[in-house]
């Protein structure tokens, strides 16, 4: 997957598959919590990967593995400490099989400078979708990376990246992201 990676200097994102790129994670130098603003509103954007894996029901047969490029965007409020994060496929969903275009996770709380928790939801064309069953476990983990200093003098966190996660019996949906 074509991605601005060599851009960020305060994390990176690792692969557990090298066939496919398929992304689990990122990781990095996190922002110090005395680094982080307690105050106002930012916007971060970047790219994400969407990975879409479900379960063949027939012994033998490999299960399906769906990949696709992805825009991410983060808004965080840091006076009351909510952030929400959202991955949008890139381009059309072409991939026989492909369920989802968009991922979000909203209402996730900052502590630190890391986040968690919220509401996940996936889409298609702008429908509610659930790939995984409606008693699918949802997950989301973000962290805030490396700091840097505004105009006026403050910190500020430079770069921020996680993982949405939905996953049962029947497959996984899995987004990454990384955003500035």
């Amino acid at each position: 997957m074509l991605t601005d990676q060599a851009n960020y200097q305060f994390m990176a994102r690792y692969t557990i598959d090298q066939t496919t790129n398929a992304t689990l994670g990122v990781f990095g130098i996190p922002t110090l919590t005395a680094d982080m603003p307690t105050t106002g509103t930012a916007s971060f954007e970047g790219f994400g990967e969407v990975s879409e894996v479900y379960v063949d029901a027939l012994p033998g047969v490999r299960s399906t593995v769906i990949d696709h490029v992805a825009s991410s965007t983060v808004d965080v409020n840091f006076l009351t400490n909510t952030v929400n994060a959202a991955l949008q496929v890139s381009g059309a969903l072409t991939p026989i099989g492909s369920q989802v275009d968009r991922l979000s996770a909203r209402g996730m709380t900052l502590t630190g400078s890391s986040f968690s928790g919220g509401i996940i939801n996936m889409f298609n064309n702008g429908e509610r979708v659930y790939p995984n069953g409606t008693a699918a476990n949802n997950s989301a983990a973000e962290q805030f990376y490396g700091a840097k200093r505004k105009a006026d003098g403050t910190l500020t966190p430079a770069e921020v990246g996680g993982v949405i996660h939905s996953s049962s019996a029947d497959g996984f949906v899995f987004g990454t992201f990384m955003a500035k």
